[in-house]
């Protein structure tokens, strides 16, 4: 009974954090398609194929290191059940850059 509990609280920490990971990709590649019109459109010189591995990078990397951290953190600091509850004052490590997101692309 002790490790179906156990298993239960590992998926839930499981499945909490790639429902963060892709909650940020959301909102970076709301930026991401951004600036990938705003070269298409004003600066028509360069070739798009060029930028299109770093954007990538950014839409899909950039959320990995943020999680990472949060989870990171929340492993150490406040394992207690599923982190959704005990995260606590943490949960700016992942808010903040979507917030900030959200400024940069309006």
């Amino acid at each position: 009974m002790d490790m179906m509990f156990y298993g239960r609280k590992v998926s839930c920490k499981f499945v909490l954090t790639l429902f963060l990971y892709f909650l940020e990709t959301n909102y970076l590649w709301i930026l991401v398609e951004g600036l990938y019109l705003f070269i298409l459109i004003f600066v028509a010189l360069f070739p798009d194929k060029k930028y299109l591995w770093g954007f990538t990078l950014f839409g899909w990397g950039l959320p990995v290191v943020f999680v990472t951290i949060w989870a990171t953190l929340t492993a150490t600091l406040a394992d207690t059940g599923c982190w959704f509850r005990s995260a606590g004052g943490l949960k700016w490590i992942i808010h903040v850059p979507i917030l900030i997101t959200i400024a940069v692309s309006y």
